[in-house]
C-alpha cells in the first residue's frame, strides 16, 4: 500500500501563529522521501481572531478548511491509499479523523497528546478550537464544528488518550462524563509504555478493529521538543515517543490513518523538534510502504 500525505496548512485553531508552516515543512520532508503530497490551505483572507473572550475563534474559516480536508482525505482513502495528515494545529483532526470514520465505520481512535482536547465552546478558557477536536469527533457537543459530517461519530468507549498532563478543570468534567479512556504521564510511569499501548489497542481496536491515530508533538516534553504552539513540561521522552510510534508500526495493518500535528517551526530551537517529527513521519512512511 502507498501512503498519501495531506498537508493541513492551518493555525486558525490556536491564537499563536506558525503551525501552518509546520505542515509545509513536514510535507516537504515527505515529498523528499518520495511520497505524494496534497496540500490544503486555510484561507489567507481570514482575519484571525485572537480575542480571549471569543470562545469560537475562527469558527467559519475552520469549518471551511476542515470540510476541504475531509473531502480530500476521503478521496485518498477511496483510491486505496493510506492517509497521513501533517499539521497544522490539532483542529485539523476534525477533518482528518471524520474522513477516516466515514470510510471505515467501525473505527476506534488513539490520541497522543499533552491535552485531552475535550473542551467545548462552553467549557473553554481560551476559545482555541485546537482544544475541541476530540470532543467534536466523539459527538460530545461541538456539533457546529462538524457541520459537513453526517455520519456516526467515534464511539467514546473506543477512544483513548495517551500522555495527557494538562487538562482544564471543566474539561476534566467533560472527560469523566464522556467516559473516554485517558492514560496520563503518571500512568505511563506507573504501568510502563508497553502495557499502556497494549491496553490502548485493546480498547480502541477491540476485536482487531481498525484505529485512527492522532499524534500531537506537544505530547513530548517541552524541553526536548519546544517547537509547538502550546508546550507542556514533564512529557514523553524521545525514547517514549518513538516507542509509541514503533508500536504503531508493528501493528500497521490495524492502523487506518494517521495525523502528526502541532509542529511549529517558529518556536523550534536548533531544529530539534523538526528532527523528532521528521523521524516519526519517515518511520511511518516506511512502515506503510512495507505493508502488504
Amino acid at each position: 500500500m502507498k501512503a498519501i500525505v495531506f498537508g493541513a496548512c492551518t493555525d486558525l485553531g490556536c491564537h499563536i501563529d506558525g503551525a501552518r508552516r509546520g505542515a509545509e515543512a513536514l510535507a516537504e520532508t515527505a515529498a523528499n522521501a518520495g511520497a505524494e503530497c496534497r496540500m490544503v490551505y486555510s484561507s489567507l483572507s481570514c482575519i484571525k481572531s485572537t480575542d480571549p473572550l471569543d470562545h469560537r475563534k475562527n469558527e467559519a474559516a475552520i469549518n471551511h478548511f476542515n470540510e476541504q480536508l475531509y473531502h480530500e482525505i476521503r478521496k485518498g482513502i477511496q483510491e486505496n491509499r493510506f492517509p497521513l495528515t501533517v499539521g497544522g494545529d490539532h483542529a485539523a483532526a476534525i477533518g482528518s479523523a471524520l474522513a477516516a470514520k466515514e470510510e471505515n465505520n467501525d473505527l476506534g481512535i488513539i490520541w497522543i497528546d499533552a491535552h485531552t482536547d475535550y473542551n467545548t465552546p462552553e467549557s473553554t478558557i481560551t476559545g482555541n478550537v485546537h482544544g475541541f477536536p476530540l470532543a467534536c469527533i466523539t459527538g460530545y457537543d461541538c456539533a457546529d464544528f462538524r457541520t459537513f459530517f453526517h455520519g456516526t461519530c467515534y464511539d467514546r468507549k473506543k477512544t483513548v488518550v495517551i500522555g495527557a498532563r494538562s487538562i482544564d478543570e471543566q474539561e476534566a468534567v467533560n472527560v469523566k462524563e464522556a467516559g473516554i479512556t485517558v492514560f496520563t504521564m503518571h500512568d505511563i510511569h506507573q504501568i510502563g509504555m508497553q502495557q499502556i499501548m497494549q491496553k490502548a489497542f485493546q480498547i480502541a481496536g477491540s476485536d482487531h478493529g481498525k484505529i485512527h491515530v492522532s499524534y500531537d508533538i506537544d505530547a513530548i516534553d517541552s524541553a526536548l521538543a519546544p517547537g509547538v504552539s502550546t508546550p507542556v513540561a514533564a512529557g514523553l521522552t524521545i525514547e517514549e515517543a518513538e516507542q509509541i510510534n514503533a508500536y504503531f508500526m508493528q501493528h500497521i495493518g490495524q492502523i487506518s490513518s494517521y495525523d502528526l500535528v502541532e509542529f511549529n517551526p517558529d518556536h523550534d530551537q536548533n531544529g530539534k523538534t523538526k528532527a523528532i517529527a521528521d523521524r516519526l513521519l519517515l518511520d511511518l512512511l516506511h512502515a506503510v510502504s512495507s505493508k502488504h
